[in-house]
C-alpha cells in the first residue's frame, strides 16, 4: 500500500497533495519520488503516518480528517495545532489492533508565517 498523501491545510479546507507519480514509502523502495509543492503562507502541510488515518474504532469507523482535525492543526502555533490533533486521535476509540499501530506526524509552516503566531515576549509582558 503506498503512503497515505501530505495534506494541504488552511482554515477552509485540509487538501490532499495527490503525487504525480507515487512511490513506496520510504526505506521500501529503490527510492522516493521528489515531489515539490509551493506553500502559501496560510498554509500548513502535514506529513503523517497510516496510524493517524487508519485508526478505528469498535465498529470499523476510520479517524476522521474532517472539521475538527482541520480545526486542530490551525491552532496559533505548530506545537499546539499538533497537541490539539494527538488528543483527537487519543480520544477516537480504537480497536486493539490500531491501537498498536505507530504514529508519525510531520507538521510544516513557512517560517516567517510561524513567527508570526508566535506570542511575543513583549506582549505576554504587559508591553514591558
Amino acid at each position: 500500500m503506498w503512503p497515505p498523501p501530505s495534506l494541504s491545510i488552511t482554515r477552509r479546507s485540509l487538501d490532499p497533495l495527490t503525487p504525480r507519480r507515487p512511490s513506496p514509502p520510504l526505506g521500501l523502495g529503490p527510492g522516493p519520488c521528489v515531489q515539490r509543492h509551493r506553500l502559501l503562507p496560510d498554509q500548513r502541510l502535514l506529513l503523517y503516518s497510516d496510524g493517524l488515518t487508519e485508526a478505528r474504532d469498535a465498529h470499523g469507523t476510520l479517524f476522521p480528517l474532517d472539521s475538527h482535525a482541520r480545526a486542530a492543526l490551525m491552532a496559533p502555533t505548530l506545537d499546539q495545532a499538533l497537541d490539539v490533533l494527538l488528543a483527537l486521535h487519543h480520544q477516537h476509540p480504537r480497536h486493539a489492533a490500531a491501537a498498536a499501530d505507530d504514529l508519525t506526524l510531520v507538521l510544516a509552516q513557512l517560517a516567517s508565517a510561524a513567527r508570526a503566531a508566535q506570542p511575543s515576549a513583549t506582549s505576554s509582558l504587559g508591553g514591558a
